[in-house]
């Protein structure tokens, strides 16, 4: 769930549900506990997001934990 908003940005419940293959119940069960402990917010639009505080240590668990290496993609300078 982490890493499709993490990459898809802000999403609706139906959105997630459909890039991860799940149930909307089930995206539902997992987005709750990530709200729960600030980790996710829910936005305009029933549109769920990483809380902007939340994204170094996103990166760090989805890198440490799947191997996911967004910010080597990025050009130096920025």
């Amino acid at each position: 769930m982490l890493a499709t908003l993490l990459i898809s940005g802000p999403s609706t419940r139906a959105e997630l549900s459909t890039d991860l293959g799940v149930s909307n119940d089930l995206s539902q069960r997992t987005l709750a506990p990530l709200i729960a402990i600030g980790v996710v917010e829910c936005r305009a639009d029933d549109r769920y997001a990483i809380v902007s505080s939340a994204l170094p240590l996103a990166l760090f668990g989805l890198r440490e934990t799947m191997g996911l290496e967004l910010l080597g993609d990025l050009p130096y300078g920025v």
